[in-house]
C-alpha cells in the first residue's frame, strides 16, 4: 500500500481523525460517519497535514512563530470539526443521544489533531509547539465543563481524576457549547499572534540597567552606557526584546530622566547555513528607521569561525531558546556553545543569559531524549561553488565523506547564569517547578492518547 503522504514517511498511513481508526480514549466508541458527513472529517485531516508540512519545511522561523503556526492549524481544524458537527445537529441527520454528544466529539477530535502537531510537527521545538498548544486546549479557558459523572454513567472524553470531563450543556443541542469554544480557541490565538515578547523586552532592559547603569546619579543624565552583546541567529524573541528595550530607552531619553541611558553594541554571528544573524541586523535596522532609536544601536557581524573574536570584551551572551529542559539545559541554533565556551574564556565578568517564553520549558526530561535535528545538507553545498558540486557526485566522495547540517545545540545549564522571561528572571529551580506544570498540562489534554493503529 503506498503511503498517503510519502514526505512525512514517520506519520502512520492512517486516517488520524476519521473514527474508525481513532485511538481507544474512553470507554466510548463513536459510530462510523455517514457518508455525507466524510468530507468535513478528510477536510479536517488534509489541513492537519498541510500544517504538519508547513511546520516541517520551515527552517527561518525560530520556535515562538512555529508554535503559533502550529496553534493557526490547530484553530482551523477545529474550526473545520465545528462546523461539520454543528452543520449535523442544524441538519437533524443523528438522533438526540447523539447531538447531546456532539461538543464531545469535538473535544476529542480537537485534542487529537493538537497531540498530532505537538508529537510529529517539530520535535526538536517539540517543546515550544507542545506548550502553545496545551494552553489553548484549556477546558476551563474553553469554556467547556468539568462535571464528576456517577458510576455507570456514559460519558465521553478525558478522565480526570476521580471523573469524567463533560462538556455538554443540558440547556442546549450541543452546537453552543462547540461554538463558544471554537470562539474561544480564536481568541487564544490573536493573542498569540499579539505576543508576551515585549513583556520579555522589558524585563531584559530592567536587568540590563540594573546591572551596568547609574540610574540615581543625576550627573550622568543623558550619558550613554554602551553594552556589549554577543548572539546568533534570529529568535523572535530575542529581536523584539531588543527592539522594545532600545524603544524605551529612546522614550526615556525624551523624557529627560535622571540616569544613564542603556544603548547596546551588538555582535552577531552569521548563523551559516541560512544567514540567520544577516536577518536579524535587517530586523533591527529596519525598526531603527522608523522607531527612532538609531543612536542606541551599534552592530557587527562576523562569521561563525570568527567566534574567538566576536567573544573578546563582551558583557553578555544573549541566547534564544528552542527548548529548556526541567534541569536547565538550553537548545539553540548551532554556535550557541561555542559563542559560550569563548566568551566565558575570552571575557571578564561575562554573563550569560537565555531569552525565552516560558512556553518554551519542556516537561522533565533530559538532554539525550530530546531529538537531534539533521536538515537538508543541500544549504551547505550550495555555498561551496559548481566545481565542488561535481566533485561531491564521485562514488569516491559519497564513499568517504559525510555532511551534516545540524540546527541545533545543547549549552548545559551550568553555563548559564541567568534565565529571562515574560514574568521576569528565573533560576533553575523555577525553571523545573515550570517543567512540572507543563507535565500536567500535557497529561490534562492528551492523556489516553497514542499513535493509531488498525
Amino acid at each position: 500500500m503506498e503511503h498517503p503522504y510519502p514526505d512525512l514517511p514517520d506519520i502512520p498511513p492512517l486516517p488520524l481523525l476519521i473514527p474508525a481508526f481513532q485511538p481507544t480514549i474512553s470507554n466510548q466508541q463513536y459510530p462510523a460517519p455517514q457518508a455525507a458527513a466524510q468530507h468535513w472529517r478528510i477536510a479536517a485531516q488534509q489541513t492537519l497535514i498541510d500544517g504538519l508540512r508547513v511546520l516541517r519545511t520551515d527552517h527561518s522561523s525560530g520556535a515562538k512563530e512555529l508554535a503559533t503556526n502550529a496553534v493557526t492549524t490547530l484553530v482551523r481544524v477545529a474550526e473545520i470539526v465545528g462546523e461539520g458537527l454543528v452543520g449535523e445537529v442544524k441538519a437533524g441527520r443523528d438522533g438526540p443521544a447523539l447531538k447531546e454528544e456532539k461538543e464531545e466529539e469535538w473535544w476529542d477530535i480537537t485534542r487529537r489533531a493538537g497531540w498530532v502537531m505537538a508529537t510529529y510537527g517539530r520535535p526538536s521545538m517539540g517543546a515550544a509547539v507542545t506548550a502553545a498548544i496545551v494552553k489553548g486546549l484549556d477546558r476551563r479557558y474553553l469554556g467547556l465543563r468539568q462535571v464528576l459523572l456517577g458510576e455507570g454513567s456514559r460519558g465521553a472524553g478525558l478522565a480526570v481524576q476521580t471523573g469524567s470531563t463533560k462538556l455538554r450543556n443540558d440547556d442546549d443541542d450541543g452546537k453552543e457549547v462547540v461554538l463558544s469554544a471554537m470562539r474561544n480557541l480564536q481568541s487564544y490565538l490573536r493573542q498569540r499572534v499579539e505576543g508576551v515578547q515585549s513583556q520579555v523586552g522589558v524585563q531584559l532592559r530592567n536587568f540590563l540597567r540594573r546591572k551596568f547603569c547609574r540610574d540615581t546619579d543625576k550627573h550622568s543624565a543623558g550619558q550613554k552606557r554602551v553594552v556589549n552583546i554577543l548572539t546568533l541567529s534570529s529568535s523572535s524573541t530575542i529581536r523584539r526584546a531588543l527592539i522594545t528595550m532600545l524603544q524605551m530607552e529612546c522614550k526615556q531619553q525624551e523624557e529627560q530622566s535622571a540616569g544613564e541611558r542603556l544603548a547596546v553594541h551588538l555582535k552577531i554571528m552569521e548563523s551559516r547555513p541560512l544567514c540567520e544573524g544577516v536577518a536579524l541586523a535587517r530586523a533591527l535596522v529596519s525598526g531603527a528607521e522608523t522607531l527612532g532609536y538609531k543612536d542606541y544601536l551599534s552592530i557587527e557581524i562576523a562569521s561563525d569561525a570568527s567566534v574567538a573574536l566576536l567573544a573578546r570584551d563582551v558583557d553578555v551572551v544573549l541566547l534564544g531558546a528552542d527548548r529548556i529542559t526541567d534541569k536547565g539545559d538550553v537548545s539553540n541554533k548551532t554556535g550557541s556553545l561555542a559563542a559560550t565556551l569563548c566568551a566565558k574564556g575570552l571575557s571578564d565578568n561575562v554573563t550569560i543569559v537565555a531569552v525565552s517564553e516560558l512556553e518554551k520549558v519542556a516537561k522533565p526530561g533530559t538532554m539525550e531524549e530530546h531529538v537531534e535535528e539533521d536538515n537538508d545538507v543541500s544549504e551547505l553545498v550550495v555555498a561551496w561553488g559548481d566545481q565542488v558540486d561535481e566533485e561531491i557526485r564521485s562514488e569516491m566522495w559519497q564513499a568517504m565523506v559525510s555532511i551534516r547540517n545540524v540546527y541545533f545545540e545543547w549549552v548545559p545549564a551550568g553555563y548559564i547564569d541567568h534565565y529571562i522571561c515574560e514574568t521576569g528572571i528565573l533560576d533553575v529551580k523555577g525553571i523545573s517547578e515550570q517543567s512540572q506544570r507543563v507535565l500536567e498540562l500535557e497529561q490534562q489534554a492528551f492523556g489516553g492518547l497514542s499513535t493509531p493503529t488498525k
